[in-house]
């Protein structure tokens, strides 16, 4: 008897006795969709990896897609990296059944020798690592990979904003640790055992993900990112910088090209206008700016008592746990290090009145008061909180300058002619609309002296303007289905319980995952 004959036996014995439990929107889903797609044809010869480690259903089946699209224009089979054998991964392999994708590897299986190994890194990171600087730094397989630890620790800690704030790590923290050890270790061994040189993944489990990304880019793999509606390509060898991106990629190549087909500003300036009115489609954070009154540069002096004619500063906070590494350059240790030294550097500079405004999407992370709670501590004599009732459109009438890390503040804002000052590489980055800087020294000196910059010109209002637009309207575009269960008035939300019925209410609208957008994805494609 043939080795295929005995898995085909074994596979029935264990579908009997171990049959998936699964929700009825889940059931429904399967039945919908495995109308619409086949099998691999007999000539896909070659594997290319699949591994979506979360649990959202936007995940499996955006990579599901891809891999369909890859197996399609390149007669690469998808091989899907299955997490265990517990319940979510058992479902998650029906719903890739569904698109017609059989090919499975349960990478998660535990050997004594990989339990050891996790183990001894598990003491070893516990013995090097005392700061924040430390975990940042810290190697794993002769590579740096401490930054990925220090935002999942820092994502789990509700109330801490920066590891400093850590006295001591939980058990829980810990054992995620480890979970990124396992999933390096036996990923690897799938790299080593198999030789493939792809990998497909979709990018928000941080810990999980980040370790897979990691491995590829060990194995000089080339990465495929499912990113909500499209595709980053980054080719083998290619490993420089933390992470692919972050809601979006940086701005493609294209651009320019882009740029020489307008005739106008017509339609760039008329949105620019609904984005300040909180009316703009394909809007994140709406609420920040929709149904919320805009003051004046003297209505907000009458609102804090100020009675001078000094420039005014912003500083744009940013969620404080929302991953602080994931662009590479960033001077502070963090996004709450960051703000911390701001304020410290601008409330020496006298000649300038400072307010601050709170990251209008910081309760999605449990940081509500986190602003007010760093003020407490923080000695300052002109910082003032902008009230959250007042509509961001504010800023650009109001003030003068914009500081931010990375954040989109400075680049709409760069397009009122605001000079914005940046402490790290954003995604748009390097088109002479910031003033960068490259160390902490030359960050303070640029602060110090914030008063002395001009406004923009016209022609880097300009710039700002168009890669705004371009960003969310030429660069960005979601799946149909997929976007149904993204709600932009209350920030981009992804309810984890019922996206398998919305997809239904949109199959029995006659919808499919073979629409032409989704068919046609790899056409649009961004190679980094």
């Amino acid at each position: 008897m043939s080795k295929n004959m005995l898995y085909k036996i074994a596979k029935k014995i264990v579908s009997i006795f171990w049959s998936p439990d699964y929700a009825d929107d889940e059931k429904q889903f399967i039945e919908f969709n495995k109308k619409d797609w086949t099998m691999p044809p007999e000539d896909c010869k070659e594997g290319i990896y699949i591994y979506a480690g979360g649990t959202m259903a936007y995940q499996v089946i955006g990579a599901a897609i891809v891999g369909k699209a890859m197996e399609r224009r390149y007669k690469k089979r998808p091989i899907v990296l299955l997490a265990g054998a517990e319940k979510d991964s058992r479902t998650k392999a029906e719903i890739y059944r569904s698109f017609g994708i059989d090919n499975f590897i349960n990478f998660r299986e535990y050997r004594p020798k990989t339990i050891y190994k996790v183990f001894r890194q598990l003491l070893h990171f516990r013995t090097a690592c005392r700061t924040g600087e430390d975990i940042v730094n810290f190697e794993f397989m002769g590579r740096k990979m401490g930054h990925y630890l220090y935002d999942g620790i820092l994502r789990c800690y509700e109330g801490k904003y920066t590891i400093q704030n850590i006295q001591e790590l939980r058990l829980f923290d810990y054992m995620m640790i480890a979970k990124w050890f396992m999933t390096a270790y036996q990923l690897d061994d799938c790299f080593k055992t198999n030789r493939i040189k792809e990998l497909i993944y979709v990018d928000w489990d941080h810990i999980p993900q980040s370790a897979a990304e990691f491995i590829a880019r060990k194995h000089e793999a080339i990465l495929y990112v499912v990113c909500e509606g499209f595709v980053i390509k980054q080719n083998a060898g290619e490993s420089e910088g933390y992470r692919l991106f972050k809601h979006f990629e940086p701005i493609p190549h294209d651009f320019w090209t882009w740029v020489d087909t307008l005739s106008d500003m017509e339609e760039i300036n008329h949105y620019i206008e609904q984005r300040q009115k909180g009316t703009a489609p394909k809007q994140m954070d709406l609420d920040a700016y929709k149904d919320k009154p805009v003051l004046s540069k003297e209505d907000l002096y009458i609102l804090f008592g100020i009675n001078n004619d000094k420039k005014n500063v912003v500083i744009a906070a940013h969620a404080f746990s929302d991953l602080p590494h994931w662009y590479k350059g960033t001077i502070y240790r963090d996004y709450y290090d960051w703000l911390e030294k701001t304020i410290e550097i601008l409330n020496k500079n006298d000649r300038v009145n400072v307010f601050l405004k709170a990251h209008p999407s910081r309760r999605f992370y449990g940081e509500e008061n986190a602003v007010n709670e760093l003020l407490e501590h923080v000695a300052h004599q002109h910082i003032y909180l902008l009230p959250d009732y007042i509509s961001t459109a504010s800023i650009a009438g109001a003030m003068d300058y914009v500081v931010t890390c990375c954040g989109t503040m400075g680049l709409e804002m760069a397009g009122f002619g605001l000079p914005v000052f940046t402490a790290s590489e954003g995604y748009w980055t390097g088109y002479g609309i910031e003033v960068s800087s490259a160390t902490a020294e030359e960050y303070r000196e640029h602060l110090m002296h914030i008063d002395s910059y001009a406004p923009l010109d016209e022609e880097k209002q300009k710039i700002a303007r168009l890669l705004l637009y371009y960003i969310w309207n030429q660069s960005i575009y979601r799946w149909t289905l997929c976007n149904d269960i993204i709600d932009f008035a209350d920030g981009v939300h992804y309810p984890a319980e019922n996206q398998y019925a919305v997809f239904n209410a949109g199959f029995r609208k006659g919808r499919s995952f073979r629409e032409p957008k989704y068919e046609n994805c790899l056409e649009d494609m961004r190679v980094r």
